[in-house]
């Protein structure tokens, strides 16, 4: 029986690169699991490759039930890896990993890094632990304003424990009445959230490859540039790249290495937010998982073109034999400034007229789109990563230049400013229609091409 790979809800970009890399290097087919019906039809219809030959087959199962995948597998594939490709399918990957005797499962490791108030108290517990600023866990105010009693929290956050994204973060201090903070805590609708010590100073993504071994390879380093906006604070805009020269990247990648391998964790890519303070660099969240937001790929034009960031995750996913030298350019990624740019919007809309994308895609320093705005797209209020508009990608040879560059983008895109009147309506119906239609066409190609398998429930003791 040829081995596969198993991969949940691959309805993402990333998923498919993965996808694509095993079919394309190592042969391996793919065994698709999703979760959610609803979101199957309105996502899955986007990737054609979901309905390709490198599909082995595709299963329904609630997520709450995925382990009753395990005898189907066991009975009908040869499982080698399992493949958590976002946030959302880590814990459930490393089930599914564990349950099918997979090697890769690491048990009592993988789910801290989606319990954010677990895993640092983790590593404040360990002997010589790398610098963790204060937590506690509180579901109330009453608790809130316990925890304020010791000192610790003068100013501090309150986020979602198993959060993502930059979704849900709310910024509070001492002064904080009660009844902002019971809002808050009655929108986010959990048992427990993670109250934080805030932190001041700048923000960085940290990216890197934990191999078979345990040891870091640091990828990539980007600051993270906010901005209040929508009644949100610290909503990013930009990330420009930081060189391996700047006196801040050692830090940044020392402190790295000494968290990630304080936390046990093995065969993982991770992503990591640190903030740079007086005292130094301190982590505020990790991921065990790729950079977010469509922008992993990133890693491989900063690095130049003999670099492939996902199959370097890939082979380790698979074994844990060593992948081999790692071809990254540092010269290469010293020689450009590099940035990330995010849109941002103040209004719920939906884009009938869009301006100044051709303008854009013509400029030098323009390199390509994350995402690209489109006719019909849905615009919300920006108040975190998943609500942003637009990304695109630009270089050039200093950050003052580039800087010119991103306003001249900001001020160039636009959409819904000209039509009035009759026009306006016309446009908007056009627009209303084509998404309509594209979504009939391309969910009854789905439909007809994905056979779905339910997986008989089994009674749980």
């Amino acid at each position: 029986m040829p081995q596969q790979i198993l991969i949940m809800d691959p309805y993402h970009p990333y998923a498919i690169r993965f996808i694509e890399r095993y079919y394309r290097i190592w042969g391996m087919k793919s065994v698709c699991f999703y979760t959610d019906p609803e979101q199957f039809h309105y996502e899955a219809w986007r990737y054609p490759e979901l309905r390709s030959e490198m599909i082995e087959a595709s299963y329904a199962v609630p997520r709450s039930r995925v382990l009753d995948l395990v005898p189907i597998l066991k009975q009908k594939h040869d499982i080698a890896a399992v493949v958590p490709h976002n946030d959302l399918a880590v814990v459930a990957s490393e089930e599914l990993a564990e349950a099918l005797g997979l090697d890769w499962a690491q048990p009592g490791v993988i789910e801290l890094f989606r319990d954010k108030f677990a895993l640092k108290e983790l590593l404040r517990s360990l002997p010589d632990a790398p610098r963790i600023n204060g937590t506690a866990r509180v579901g109330s105010v009453t608790e809130i304003r316990a925890s304020l009693s010791d000192g610790r929290f003068a100013r501090f956050v309150l986020k979602p424990i198993d959060g993502y994204g930059n979704q849900n973060v709310g910024f509070f201090d001492d002064q904080t009445s009660d009844d902002e903070l019971a809002t808050y805590l009655q929108a986010v609708d959990r048992p427990a959230v993670l109250m934080e010590e805030l932190l001041d100073g700048r923000e960085f993504w940290v990216n890197g490859q934990i191999d078979g071994s345990g040891n870091v390879t640091i990828l990539a380093v980007f600051e993270s540039l906010v901005q209040d906006m929508n009644g949100r604070d610290n909503v990013p805009v930009a990330h420009p790249l930081i060189h391996s020269d700047d006196p801040v990247f050692e830090p940044l990648a020392r402190y790295a290495t000494e968290v990630m391998r304080a936390s046990g964790l093995k065969r993982s890519p991770f992503h990591m937010e640190v903030i740079v303070d007086e005292q130094g660099p301190c982590m505020v969240e990790v991921g065990a998982r790729m950079m977010g937001q469509h922008a992993s790929p990133e890693m491989d034009e900063v690095h130049g073109s003999d670099f492939d960031v996902f199959t370097l995750a890939a082979h380790y996913y698979l074994t844990a034999e060593d992948f081999g030298p790692i071809d990254l350019d540092w010269e290469f990624y010293n020689s450009r400034e590099f940035r990330i740019l995010l849109g941002t919007s103040s209004s719920h809309d939906r884009i009938y007229e869009l301006n100044g994308i051709a303008e854009v895609g013509a400029l030098p320093e323009f390199l390509h789109w994350i995402d690209k705005p489109f006719i019909g797209q849905r615009i919300v209020p920006r108040t975190d990563l998943f609500s942003s508009p637009w990304q695109a990608v630009i270089a050039g040879q200093s950050n003052e230049y580039l800087d010119s560059i991103e306003a001249r983008i900001r001020q160039t895109i636009g959409w819904n400013q000209d039509a009035h009147g009759a026009g306006r309506a016309f446009k908007k119906a056009r627009a209303f229609a084509a998404v309509a239609n594209r979504k009939f066409h391309e969910r009854q190609k789905l439909f007809g091409r994905i056979p779905l398998q339910d997986v008989p429930l089994r009674e749980h003791a």
